[in-house]
């Protein structure tokens, strides 16, 4: 199948004005669309926090969220105990 230069151009057109919003289920997250044609998503759960009874368990999913979760950048580190640095946490996205 030969494409002509408006098919092309229609075509990538409309893969960029696609936003990048994946749905997972449990919630639905907004990427970044980038240069290069590539989205991205940061900073997103796969499982529930690996805390209380769920210590040593199989992965749960993430609690729920309604709308669009921004995924546009990494969460941030959880801070330490001694405030001269910082740490990453059970729960921390790294």
């Amino acid at each position: 199948m030969k494409l002509n230069t408006v098919t092309v151009l229609a075509l990538c057109q409309a893969v960029t004005a696609v936003k990048p919003v994946v749905d997972l289920g449990y919630s639905k997250f907004q990427g970044t669309l980038l240069d290069n044609g590539i989205t991205q998503w940061l900073g997103m759960p796969f499982a529930a926090p690996p805390v209380g009874d769920l210590r040593w368990r199989a992965p749960r999913d993430p609690a729920k969220k309604t709308g669009v979760v921004d995924a546009s950048k990494v969460s941030s580190t959880v801070p330490a105990v001694d405030s001269s640095h910082e740490e990453t946490g059970d729960d921390c996205i790294c």
